[in-house]
C-alpha cells in the first residue's frame, strides 16, 4: 500500500533523530528547507533508476494546422507518447492508441500532414524542447485525434505542515528524507555524523534494491522499438517498420 508523509510528521521525526537540544536549535524554515533537499534528491533518484513508481498522464488536445503545444508545468521527463484516435464501432466510441515516434533534430522537415509523411507512412512524430510538445508534420486533419503524453512530473516543495510528501510510495523509504535532512543540519551545527552517514548508506542500498524491478512476475525485456502500428485520419490500417 502506497504511504503518504505528511511535513508535519516529517518535522517531528526529523526533530527526534536530530536531538541536539536548542542550544543552537535549527528552526523549522531550515528544517523545512532541508526535508525538501532530501525530498528532491529520493525524487529524482526514483525517476532516475525506477520503474514508472512516479507517473502523470495528461492529454494533449491537437488543433488543426498547429504544431506547437505547452507541457505541463510540473513536467520533467517524457516517459510514453501515444497518439489517439476515436473511431465508432457501432453505437460505441472506441479509442485506439499507438506509440508516437521521437522524431531527432536531423529528422525534423516541418510541413502539412497532407504534403509530407514521415518515412514509411508513420503519421505523426514529435519532438520536446523546453516546455515545448511540437507534433509533425502539421496536422491538417485533426477529426478524433489527440496526444496521450505520460510523464515523470518534477517534485513539488512541501510548505505547510498538511502539505504530503506523495514521493514516499514505499514504508521506510522516507527514512532517506529524513537522515538526508538530519545529517545537513548536524554538519550546519558542527556536530559528528559518521553513525547517521552509515546508517543512511543501508537505507540507500535497501531502496536502490527494491528499485530495479517492480514487476517480479515479467521483468522489462528487450522491444522492437521500429515496430508500429494504428490507424490513419481516416480510419485506415497502418503497420510496419522503419
Amino acid at each position: 500500500m502506497a504511504q503518504t508523509q505528511q511535513l508535519g510528521d516529517l518535522l517531528t521525526r526529523f526533530y527526534d533523530r536530530f536531538d541536539e537540544g536548542s542550544s543552537q536549535y535549527i528552526g523549522t524554515t531550515q528544517a523545512t528547507r532541508l526535508i525538501n533537499e532530501g525530498g528532491r534528491h529520493l525524487h529524482n533518484w526514483i525517476i532516475s533508476v525506477s520503474e514508472d513508481y512516479i507517473v502523470n498522464i495528461t492529454t494533449i488536445a491537437i488543433t488543426q494546422y498547429q504544431i506547437d503545444y505547452a507541457l505541463p508545468n510540473d513536467f520533467f521527463k517524457d516517459i510514453k507518447v501515444f497518439g489517439t484516435y476515436t473511431t465508432a464501432v457501432g453505437t460505441t466510441s472506441v479509442p485506439y492508441y499507438w506509440p508516437m515516434r521521437r522524431v531527432m533534430k536531423n529528422e525534423y522537415r516541418g510541413g502539412p500532414a497532407t504534403a509530407f509523411r514521415l518515412p514509411y507512412y508513420i503519421p505523426f512524430g514529435y519532438m520536446i524542447f523546453g516546455q515545448t510538445f511540437r507534433i509533425t508534420p502539421m496536422p491538417d486533419i485533426v477529426n478524433n485525434f489527440g496526444v496521450q503524453l505520460w510523464y515523470a512530473p518534477h517534485y513539488t516543495e512541501l510548505v505547510n505542515v498538511t502539505d504530503t510528501m506523495a514521493i514516499s510510495v514505499i514504508p521506510g523509504w522516507d527514512e532517506f528524507v529524513i537522515n538526508h535532512a538530519v545529517i545537513g543540519a548536524k554538519i550546519k551545527e558542527g556536530v559528528g555524523t559518521v553513525e547517521l552517514q552509515a546508517r543512511q548508506a543501508e537505507v540507500k542500498q535497501f531502496i536502490n534494491e527494491q528499485l530495479i524491478n517492480r514487476d517480479l512476475g515479467m521483468p522489462q525485456r528487450v522491444t522492437d522499438i521500429n515496430a508500429f502500428a494504428g490507424q490513419d485520419m481516416t480510419g485506415n490500417a497502418f503497420g510496419g517498420f522503419y
